[in-house]
């Protein structure tokens, strides 16, 4: 990947994510389908985390609990000693 090539991702991956924070509390299915269309498009990119927090407030708030603590405990796996881990741990009750 070429360094301009990289750069345009690295925007590409944040513009995702922003849209995610815009919908998440308004339209939090929007939201989920933002977060699963970033993991494919950027499956190893360095915002995967923020989105999977993210995905397990949306699904909090579509009343979607078992997925969301599910999802939020895979994201305590994965990601142990993230500064998001609390925030997930509340968004699913855990």
């Amino acid at each position: 990947m070429t360094p301009s090539t990289a750069a345009a991702s690295e925007r590409a991956e944040a513009d995702n994510l922003g849209q995610i924070k815009t919908v998440l509390g308004t339209d939090p299915e929007a939201a989920l389908a933002l977060v699963e269309d970033g993991n494919q498009r950027f499956a190893a990119g360095p915002l995967r985390e923020e989105r999977e927090a993210n995905a397990v407030a949306a699904l909090s708030a579509l009343g979607r609990a078992d997925e969301a603590k599910s999802r939020a405990r895979r994201f305590l796996q994965d990601f142990p000693k993230s500064s998001l881990s609390e925030r997930v741990r509340q968004s699913a009750r855990l």
